[in-house]
């Protein structure tokens, strides 16, 4: 057995040798090892002193709903709805403007009247007209006249091809056909219409030149034909150039 033995310090012997203990050590560590424990106990038995927030204050930081959806949303007036590009609304069909009545039994003559009134001064300023184009159309025969063969011609049956020469309106004439210049003309046939004069120039090393005058009134007597001047043709006073 092991003796202890206690003093100011002590000897501790094991059998195997002695080993010397300072008591006031010793009781040091017993002191460190007993408030450890106290402190670890009182730790476990202290509440948490963390308190929660005011339950008012988390109530008036929250957001009410009811006090959201209770605002009045105010309402727009409603405005005609304009179609865009992808949009399924039709476009209201336009107002289709009501037909005119139909003319009355009393007004129909008149209308026809009328109508037959207007056809009859068309085709009259067809036939004046008539006796322009026949006329044009023999000088652009002369012109090719002038240009194949060197000289215009006098011969109304060649130069005419599907032109008439005389019409119930009118009556085609050459005047004069020279190396130089052709003068052919259209006489009225009838009272109302206007006579006409036609010329074609030769020129040197271009296409003949044409123009054609026309009576200022009806007349059954043509008009002089134009004079060239330089490089234009004038009408004698009575007539006038046409085109």
């Amino acid at each position: 057995m092991a003796k202890l033995k206690v003093m100011g310090s002590a000897q501790v012997s094991d059998g195997q040798g002695d080993v010397e203990v300072n008591l006031a050590t010793v009781a040091l560590f017993c002191l460190g090892l007993i408030c450890l424990a106290l402190s670890s106990c009182a730790g476990n038995q202290t509440p948490s002193t963390v308190e929660p927030a005011p339950t008012s204050s988390l109530k008036s930081n929250a957001v009410q709903p009811n006090a959201v959806q209770s605002s009045p949303v105010p309402q727009q007036a409603a405005s005609p709805t304009t179609p865009t590009a992808g949009s399924s609304a039709q476009p209201s069909p336009a107002v289709q403007p009501s037909a005119p009545p139909p003319a009355t039994a009393s007004e129909s003559p008149s209308i026809l009247s009328k109508i037959r009134k207007d056809l009859s001064e068309k085709v009259a300023i067809a036939k004046q007209d008539a006796g322009k184009t026949y006329l044009g159309s023999l000088l652009v025969s002369q012109q090719a006249e002038k240009i194949t063969k060197g000289r215009f011609s006098s011969d109304l049956k060649r130069l005419s091809g599907d032109v008439p020469l005389e019409t119930d309106e009118y009556r085609i004439e050459v005047r004069q056909a020279d190396a130089s210049q052709a003068v052919m003309v259209a006489i009225a046939k009838q009272t109302g219409f206007a006579s006409y004069s036609g010329i074609v120039y030769a020129l040197e090393g271009q296409i003949p030149a044409t123009s054609i005058c026309k009576t200022n009134v009806p007349s059954q007597t043509p008009p002089p034909p134009p004079k060239r001047v330089k490089d234009n043709f004038i009408c004698e006073s009575g007539s006038s150039t046409v085109n």
